[in-house]
């Protein structure tokens, strides 16, 4: 294949790429704009592939043209800031990147319509690396990781075939790129450069990962969790509300939201935590107008006091924690930001008697501070420590007989109003009382169990097969679904409504809500509570929890008879959410094996690439000095080992740069002869970064400037002949070979009468 027709080939190939980065990226928060643009901007480079070397636009046209695009993006950014004003703070210059990337996109489209010289290249492959970096500063997934892989490899393949294109160019005529007027030599590699790219390509990938291993690490907060804070539409919990009225795609992030440390009373770290632990936040039990927020008892008149407790631990001096008996544990949590006075604590809780403490905060105290139990369960930082904020605290925490069932809570009758509280919602009602009969004939229901009494309740005892039953509906039968684009389709109804009668799809936080709204119209005391599920662990029982482990789930106030035959209430929790093998029922062999490669890639992604840290990258060493049998302060001789093999490797390629390649070195042998002439009797020998055309001339104007004219025009058939064979393959002839082995000698002896190496001689292009 000839060398223009690979290079065109593999430069749009890049560009391609570069931009599939930057669609990416913008589709997650913009699938339908990206969309409407990727077609006629695909299509143009697709045309300006077809007609590269055939067509041009004239550079007056192509000034015209880009003047219009900025001009209209000017009018664009104009209007954006003039409809988002209220949105302006210090994180706007972050929300304007994804729309700043398209309009990157948009001019380097336009410019490979321009005529192009060398330099030209150089500033679109610039523009498309910028594209890269956009699209890898907004998202961090592993996706763009498979994108930025094929990015890499072409690009390395393209900048291959760049050079002996440049070459070949510069053998017609240096100053520009000339029309296609004669053909170009074939690519000296075989299957067009795709193995010799692929070696460059891992060799770039094995020194960019010792680097990545051997920088420090650090796990301050950077530019992607500023955008994540700016963004409406991230996983995790931002707030202490849940508002339904939000449509669009849910992005997942995968920034850390706090660490826990798990260890066993002797000290022993605890490397079996559940995978699908509950972290529970704060509790929400009031509805209005499709949002979800927590207004305490009393509130509704203005008081803003909280519920009066059960009785408030006094601070043990030695800060320990109560004894829950056989397969207790303690969780130490710890927080990048300092939490305020909201608890994030392992779910059920598990309490002890009263006035025993159960949390003990760690920070900003000179003594332990114990959490304070309310009446119904909830454990909060002190009132008079309300304003306090905290980095880590301490949990004891215990495995209980049904992990899904809480200890004994007395609420009283005005706190069960507020749990049965629900505005008229039209339809609401009559879903429920649809769904129910539809559990009455499938026979998961009997009819004494769905007969309500005069005030329109179920009877306490009833409460919890109805609400296992409607959790089991909504989970398990198929008809709702899971999915993280959240829409609606009436919004003249409430949102609760439009996704159980219309939408039928959406994400945890639409399943919890519709579950609390139907308890509730039943007189079943429900509330949604907002927190995390799961952990990733990191070794010696550390474990990571990350906004995308948000998750809300259901908690319904039920009886069940006490050690003493009377009925207690309990708080049991349900989870109505579709499981992954809901999700995976209706896709198909091959849509199942991408979920599996891509949840597999993403973690690993995750856990090496974007979320490695200092951590980590400790017991990495320890494993390597134990490995080679060092102790802990060898780990510094064996970073400096590692980094000093990586500073030789790089001298040893860079310094391999300026040398012509040894691939056909025989028969190249006459341009190594002219390279020891030049060196012998002219003390001129190429830099590093200078091509055999470059030194070529350096070479002749120096023998110009000693008034040797006859051959100043030898050393440039001398470079051509070289590029002949050296990168089109084609080796001389006998007569040819002998012809310029008898010119060498000539020059040579002609070089070595006239005193040239007696002065200074110059290398213009180094010396420049």
């Amino acid at each position: 294949m000839r060398v223009d027709r690979c290079f065109r080939t593999s430069f749009y190939l890049s560009l391609a790429w570069a931009c599939a980065c930057m669609a990416y990226v913008a589709a997650l928060d913009y699938p339908w704009e990206v969309f409407l643009a990727a077609v006629p901007l695909g299509l143009l480079l697709g045309v300006a592939y077809l007609v590269e070397g055939r067509w041009s636009l004239s550079v007056w046209v192509s000034n015209v043209l880009a003047v219009a695009v900025a001009a209209l993006a000017g009018i664009y950014f104009a209007r954006y800031f003039a409809q988002g004003a209220h949105r302006i703070d210090a994180d706007w210059p972050l929300r304007l990147l994804p729309h700043m990337s398209f309009w990157l996109v948009v001019m380097m489209v336009l410019k490979c319509f321009r005529p192009k010289q060398v330099g030209d290249y150089w500033v679109i492959y610039g523009m498309g690396l910028l594209a890269v970096g956009l699209g890898c500063l907004l998202e961090s997934d592993f996706p763009l990781g498979l994108l930025l892989a094929g990015y890499a490899f072409t690009s390395v393949w393209s900048l291959s075939l760049f050079y002996l294109q440049r070459e070949h160019w510069r053998t017609q005529r240096p100053a520009a790129v000339p029309q296609p007027s004669s053909p170009a030599p074939p690519v000296p590699w075989r299957y067009a450069g795709l193995g010799q790219a692929v070696r460059r390509c891992l060799l770039a990938c094995a020194m960019a990962a010792l680097l990545f291993v051997v920088t420090p690490r650090h796990l301050g907060l950077g530019w992607e969790e500023n955008l994540l804070r700016s963004s409406q539409m991230q996983s995790g919990l931002g707030d202490s509300t849940l508002d339904l009225n939000r449509t669009g795609s849910l992005r997942l992030s995968q920034e850390v939201a706090f660490e826990v440390d798990a260890d066993l009373p002797d000290g022993q770290p605890k490397l079996d935590l559940n995978p699908e632990q509950r972290w529970r936040r704060n509790i929400l039990n009031h509805y209005e107008a499709g949002r979800w927020s927590y207004v305490p008892r009393g509130g509704a008149e203005g008081k803003r006091n909280r519920p009066p407790p059960t009785g408030d631990a006094p601070g043990n001096p030695d800060g320990s924690l109560p004894d829950l008996g056989d397969g207790q544990f303690y969780l130490k949590y710890t927080f990048a930001g300092r939490l305020r006075w909201q608890l994030i604590l392992a779910d059920p809780l598990v309490l002890p008697a009263v006035g025993s403490p159960v949390v003990f905060l760690l920070d900003s105290e000179p003594t332990p501070v114990p959490a304070v139990r309310y009446a119904d369960g909830e454990l909060r930082f002190p009132l008079r420590r309300r304003h306090g904020l905290y980095r880590s605290y301490r949990q004891v925490t215990a495995p209980l007989p049904e992990p899904d069932l809480g200890p004994p809570v007395n609420v009283d009758e005005g706190q069960l109003d507020s749990y049965r509280l629900l505005p008229a919602l039209s339809g609401l009602r009559e879903r429920t009382g649809e769904m129910l009969n539809k559990l009455v004939e499938r026979g998961r229901l009997s009819g004494d169990d769905i007969a309500v009494d005069g005030q329109g309740r179920l009877p306490d005892d009833r409460h919890e097969r109805v609400a296992r039953a409607l959790e089991n509906y909504l989970a398990q039968s198929g008809e709702y679904t899971y999915t993280l684009e959240l829409r609606r389709k009436d919004a003249t109804v409430d949102p609760v409504v439009d996704f159980l009668v219309n939408v039928k799809e959406g994400h945890c936080a639409r399943y919890a809500s519709a579950l609390t709204a139907m308890l509730r119209t039943q007189g079943v005391p429900a509330r949604v509570v907002l927190g995390f599920r799961g952990a990733d662990p990191v070794g010696d029982g550390q474990y990571v929890v990350r906004q995308s482990h948000a998750h809300s789930w259901v908690e319904v106030l039920v009886q069940r008879p006490g050690p003493d035959g009377l009925p207690r209430r309990h708080w049991l929790t349900l989870d109505p959410t579709p499981g992954e093998e809901v999700a995976l029922r209706d896709l198909s062999a091959w849509g199942r094996f991408w979920r599996a490669v891509s949840h597999t890639g993403g973690e690993f992604w995750r856990n090496f690439v974007t979320d490695y840290n200092s951590r980590q990258q400790e017991a990495l060493w320890r494993r390597l000095t134990t490995g080679f049998g060092l102790g802990p302060a060898f780990g510094p001789l064996l970073l400096g080992l590692m980094v000093g093999g990586l500073l030789l490797v790089g001298v040893v390629v860079w310094r391999r740069r300026g040398r012509p390649v040894a691939a056909p070195l025989a028969a190249a042998a006459f341009y190594m002869r002219l390279l020891r002439i030049a060196a012998r009797h002219c003390r001129l020998r190429p830099t590093p970064a200078q091509t055999p055309l470059e030194f070529a001339a350096a070479l002749a104007e120096a023998l110009r400037q000693r008034g040797c004219r006859t051959w100043e025009d030898f050393p440039r058939r001398v470079a051509e002949l070289y590029y002949r064979v050296r990168f089109a393959g084609l080796p001389l002839p006998e007569a040819e070979r002998l012809e310029i082995e008898r010119r060498l000698g000539e020059f040579e002896a002609a070089v070595s009468r006239r005193p040239l190496w007696s002065a200074s001689v110059e290398n213009p292009t180094a010396a420049s």
